[in-house]
């Protein structure tokens, strides 16, 4: 249990550390057939609060209905984010992921052994456990995180590359 959570603390910590770094990248610059760092942001926030959450909080509060996780495509996952929140300033975004992910980590830090064991309906009827449903929400997560990280690798790289022209190097 003790290392879902630590998995699931990642998130929180990325967005943290993100806000020290972000005033000084082009956030809103959409690379070549890409999304931008905030285009991601927004993706990560929409699938924690539209897959993530209605499975903690259902378990959480008591509910015995069966568990099912929501199939939504990245589209429609922005799409049903709200429009205001894709406008935030960025430091409120941030703000908001670590916020959305605590509740998410204080509903998983309340479940039992037998709650992660609970089945979950994913695509197609199939079920497995809620803890497998969770670490692969978690690793959908560090698959976005690694796409922020590559854009700003490379915005990193393209600003010295010019920094380096400027000076005459």
């Amino acid at each position: 249990m003790s290392e879902l959570i630590e998995q699931a603390t990642y998130l929180q910590d990325e967005a943290q550390a993100l806000a020290y770094v972000i005033d000084d990248i082009p956030y809103d610059e959409q690379p070549a057939g890409g999304r931008s760092i905030r285009d991601w942001l927004i993706l990560i926030d929409a699938n924690q609060m539209q897959r993530f959450k209605p499975l903690t909080d259902a378990v959480t509060k008591g509910s015995n209905k069966p568990l099912n996780l929501k199939e939504l495509s990245e589209e429609q996952l922005v799409e049903r984010y709200d429009d205001e929140d894709k406008v935030l300033p960025i430091h409120e975004l941030l703000q908001k992921i670590a916020k959305h992910r605590g509740s998410i980590l204080a509903g998983i830090e309340r479940m039992s052994g037998y709650d992660l064991d609970r089945d979950v309906s994913i695509r197609g009827g199939k079920q497995q456990s809620l803890q497998m449903c969770i670490e692969q929400l978690i690793e959908q997560e560090r698959d976005m995180l690694k796409q922020i990280a590559s854009i700003v690798k490379d915005l990193q790289t393209e600003s010295d590359r010019n920094r380096s022209l400027k000076s005459g190097g």
